[in-house]
């Protein structure tokens, strides 16, 4: 049984409540209104502010050019990139905060759907722009591990009988990069329950598992066996 990830928490809600009334307290210093109304009343104006500052504090980071999802999906381009990425950002498990603002991100744009906001609504297509190239990319990245750099390391290594030393010691870096990108893969896509569109790449990225292969199983849980050992 899961719970909702929907759910929110009191420090969560004591945060929005306190951020309504400094928005309200500053329409009112602006507006320099002294009525009872006034001073007790929350306005469209003063929710929207507070959606923005939310939505601004939670995606803008994560989405921007520094952020989680285009560092990645730049990293997904490069060889040894989703290592790198890792490196990068493992005192902060990159993973589990890369789904938790994919998650945000959409629960923020059904519950921010309502306001007329110009700032929200370049989030959200920021965001979901950002989305789109990284599944892009990382699907290509598992396309190009699993459907050509695996099995090229598989034949290779099933016929190391015919390389010359110089040749297979040739090898040993491209299988170290290959391995560790490839345990990097899975564990991004090892989540049970990810987040769309993350989820539509899962089922391919698994089959990197070396329990997914047939005869070159063996061969390919020696690639792997280089970065989990």
């Amino acid at each position: 049984c899961h719970p909702s990830r929907d759910n929110g928490n009191g420090r969560t809600v004591r945060n929005v409540i306190e951020a309504l009334q400094r928005a309200m307290a500053r329409r009112v210093v602006q507006s320099k209104s002294t009525d009872k109304a006034s001073l007790q009343t929350l306005t469209l104006s003063d929710l929207q502010v507070v959606a923005e500052e939310q939505a601004a504090a939670r995606l803008e980071g994560p989405c921007g050019q520094t952020g989680l999802v285009t560092t990645l999906a730049e990293a997904a381009t490069k060889k040894a990139g989703l290592a790198m990425w890792n490196k990068n950002y493992q005192l902060s498990n990159p993973n589990e905060q890369l789904y938790r603002m994919v998650r945000e991100s959409q629960r923020l744009s059904k519950s921010l759907s309502g306001f007329n906001s110009a700032l929200l609504g370049n989030l959200q297509r920021q965001c979901k722009a950002g989305l789109t190239d990284l599944v892009a990319k990382l699907n290509k990245k598992i396309q190009v591990t699993c459907e050509e750099d695996l099995p090229e390391m598989t034949s290779t290594l099933e016929n190391t009988g015919k390389l010359t030393v110089a040749q297979f010691e040739a090898l040993v870096m491209p299988m170290q990069i290959t391995s560790q990108e490839a345990f990097y893969l899975l564990k991004i896509f090892s989540e049970e329950e990810l987040p769309s569109p993350l989820d539509s790449l899962q089922e391919p990225a698994l089959r990197i598992d070396p329990g997914a292969h047939g005869d070159g199983g063996a061969s390919v849980d020696c690639i792997l066996s280089v970065e989990s050992g």
